[in-house]
């Protein structure tokens, strides 16, 4: 009877363990007692003989299964968000509190010139145009959990000037953790075709 739903899954454990390996977090999909889908993660410990054969292995079975649905939540929910930001015409940037960039869609990125992958800090000096720098620490977090912004924003390399409104980015059980960062043109007639 076959207890991995992928087949050839126990072989490879096998094969660790025959090397004399301990294997821990082996995370693999199992069929449960009434036929469902199972996660487990294996912790095992193998005992060779003297001529190096697997004579006999011990160990430990966790079920994942909760972690792994909420692991596939996470990343659909991320991936709704990515395709909702990259479809909207707005410069629009999601940042933890210490302002590291979470995510940010393609129009953000072009015209601020901070880039997901550069893992950059928005607000510090010499991380981004120092315009849009001193620009974020005018935006003070307040007891309230809410933002205050002053002004505009005005980019050398943008022909326009924009316009921020800046929100509290919460979890579900809503503590804030961050901000979402939609900066809009001021005047949408002067932005040249393609940019927003």
């Amino acid at each position: 009877e076959q207890v991995y739903v992928e087949p050839g899954r126990r072989q490879e454990l096998l094969t660790l363990l025959r090397q004399g390996r301990d294997v821990k977090d082996f995370e693999s999909q199992v069929y449960g007692r009434d036929g469902d889908y199972v996660w487990i993660a294996e912790h095992i410990s193998p005992t060779l003989d003297e001529n190096g054969e697997l004579q006999y292995y011990e160990g430990i079975v966790v079920n994942i299964s909760d972690r792994v649905r909420a692991h596939e939540a996470e990343s659909l929910a991320l991936s709704l968000v990515r395709t909702t930001m990259e479809a909207m015409a707005e410069f629009v940037a999601v940042t933890d509190l210490d302002r590291n960039i979470i995510i940010s869609n393609k129009a953000f990125e072009d015209a601020i010139g901070v880039h997901l992958g550069d893992a950059r800090r928005l607000g510090a000096k010499g991380d981004a145009p120092e315009l849009f720098s001193s620009f974020l620490r005018e935006a003070s977090l307040h007891p309230n959990d809410s933002f205050r912004v002053k002004g505009s924003l005005e980019l050398p390399e943008l022909p326009f000037s924009l316009k921020a409104s800046i929100t509290p980015y919460r979890t579900a059980e809503g503590k804030m953790v961050g901000a979402v960062f939609v900066l809009r043109p001021k005047n949408p007639s002067l932005v040249p075709d393609g940019l927003c």
